[in-house]
């Protein structure tokens, strides 16, 4: 049997929290916070503004899928 149920990459929050200290202290060291936070979001906007909806693509379909299967 198939399983339809839709999952994403995703990783621990501690694998996230663990890169998230590797990037401060490797890149963030040492300036003010506000400084550190604006860098953030300007590679927070840099992120998203390279992503495009894809609603042909075979992860969206599957994540359709798997949420009308949940009803």
């Amino acid at each position: 049997m198939q399983n339809n149920n839709y999952s994403s990459i995703a990783l621990k929050d501690s694998d996230a929290s663990r890169l998230a200290l590797d990037i401060i202290k490797q890149h963030l060291g040492g300036l003010p916070v506000g400084q550190a936070r604006l860098i953030l979001r300007k590679c927070e906007f840099m992120i998203d503004a390279t992503m495009l909806v894809d609603c042909g693509s075979s992860e969206f379909q599957r994540a359709c899928e798997g949420f009308q299967n949940a009803d």
